[in-house]
């Protein structure tokens, strides 16, 4: 349907962000104005979200709405300073659990590289943890863009070794395609950890 107001005869509700109304429904009809986001719950139980739209969308005039706020890209920074913490922590603490003996390949970082040299299942499984946890506790694409990035901090580790001794990380090449492979492993993470967001949203809505 082309933009403007829906037919005046259908029931209207309206939502509003302290005294600004943020989504405005009428009949089958949503629409919202100011930079916001939305999420729908329709009576089946399925989702349908999206960003920055205008205009109206058709959806089930029984559909329960939850609005959530879009935000700035300055929104996304806390995202993307837990997704590489989180990527560290899950190379050093199998080895802190384990109490593996630290190798010594790396003039700067021997536990990060003990944790690299030593990886075990139990790495993989805090990787895909927090990706989960990225998923779960940040909204939009900000969960799913920061779990790719879970591993951006190793390049900058390599280049310090590098610099301080320049016949480390002889085969940087293949460790930076395996950071890349990890990095898939958080990305699945947290789509798991966004459907779980989603679920505790459905149920809480269907609670009001």
């Amino acid at each position: 349907m082309a933009e403007g107001s829906p037919p005046p005869h259908l029931p209207s509700i309206v939502l509003t962000a302290g005294d600004r109304p943020i989504i405005r429904a009428q009949g089958n009809f949503l629409s919202h104005a100011g930079d916001i986001g939305y999420e729908l719950l329709d009576i089946t139980g399925s989702t349908t979200s999206g960003e920055g739209m205008s205009g109206y969308d058709a959806i089930g005039s029984s559909a329960r709405m939850h609005a959530v706020t879009r935000g700035s890209a300055w929104d996304w920074l806390p995202a993307f300073v837990v997704a590489p913490v989180l990527g560290i922590l899950s190379l050093i603490l199998p080895v802190l659990i384990y109490l593996l003996p630290w190798e010594q390949t790396s003039p700067l970082f021997p536990v990060l590289a003990t944790g690299v040299e030593h990886m075990s299942a139990l790495t993989l499984v805090f990787l895909f943890a927090s990706g989960a946890i990225l998923g779960g506790a940040f909204k939009h694409a900000a969960s799913w863009a920061a779990s790719m990035v879970v591993m951006a901090a190793m390049p900058l580790f390599i280049l310090a070794d590098v610099i301080v001794d320049p016949t480390s990380h002889n085969l940087f090449p293949f460790e930076l395609a395996m950071y890349g492979a990890l990095s898939v492993l958080a990305l699945l993470g947290a789509g798991v950890g966004a459907v779980v967001r989603r679920t505790v949203v459905r149920i809480r809505g269907a609670r009001r």
